[in-house]
């Protein structure tokens, strides 16, 4: 359990931990043990840093392969929440993902420097920033790069309807659409079932010694869309395949929601 909440912290907060306690270390090894203390930093960076990287993570690493597999050329993608606000950072700068993907930190918007080196990539309207409903927020910021694909993902509070814009649920990001624009529902149904039974699509543990910290609210994520796509199974007419989809949400994650859908299905 220990090892699971170091990986946490330091997926989310990433060496600022290591450099926080640095001086401390440094002023008691400089006085008398500096040469032992460097030896022992030296062997705990060995042995403990590569595991802790988001190299190996399978969690993070499974969740953007997917998340990116559903953007389009030269998206933006805003995250909201922990277990995806850092993954992306690092697999862009670190390993080279996804270079023309703009992503966006909702929670970084309201901090000058973050909002300033943004403005490089995307156009950020002053109102991005002020203290209105996330919602707001988003569909200023959506509505300012309107000629650019616009997706979300993260908690469900991102992915409320908007005054201008709606979310297209896609799996574990949703683009947002015009609020009046329709949708060719069967074409959808389609789109969210190529995307949500490629290989190995999900595949995120539940057991929280192989994810990051944040196995759970991922596979919640996931189930999500399984969710989602089960109700356009339904409105398309077909219980059936309404029915699998639902019961795979719930193999993910277990929600009231679905299994009042389920007994919905099942009928008096």
């Amino acid at each position: 359990m220990a090892d699971e909440l170091l990986r946490s912290v330091f997926t989310r907060f990433g060496l600022l931990p290591l450099a926080a306690l640095a001086p401390f270390a440094a002023f008691v090894a400089v006085k008398q043990f500096a040469p032992y203390a460097c030896a022992l930093a030296l062997i705990v960076s060995v042995i403990a840093l590569p595991g802790l990287s988001l190299r190996d993570e399978h969690g993070p690493r499974r969740l953007f392969t997917d998340v990116f597999a559903a953007l389009p050329p030269h998206a933006i993608l805003m995250t909201a929440g922990d277990p995806v606000d850092q993954p992306p950072q690092y697999f862009q700068t670190v390993e080279g993902w996804r270079p023309d993907v703009t992503v966006v930190t909702f929670g970084l918007l309201d901090y000058s420097p973050y909002v300033d080196a943004l403005r490089a990539n995307l156009r950020v309207p002053r109102a991005a920033a002020m203290p209105y409903a996330p919602v707001v927020r988003r569909d200023v910021l959506a509505l300012a790069n309107s000629g650019r694909a616009f997706f979300v993902t993260g908690e469900r509070g991102i992915y409320a309807p908007g005054p201008r814009y709606r979310p297209n649920v896609l799996g574990v990001v949703s683009e947002l659409i015009p609020a009046t624009q329709r949708v060719d529902a069967a074409a959808h149904f389609r789109a969210e079932v190529a995307l949500e039974t490629a290989p190995n699509y999900g595949d995120v543990p539940a057991d929280a010694r192989r994810t990051n910290g944040f196995g759970a609210a991922v596979r919640g994520y996931y189930a999500g869309g399984f969710f989602t796509t089960g109700l356009d199974a339904q409105r398309l007419g077909s219980v059936a395949l309404a029915r699998g989809w639902f019961e795979k949400a719930r193999a993910y994650y277990p929600d009231t929601m679905i299994d009042a859908q389920l007994r919905r299905l099942a009928g008096p």
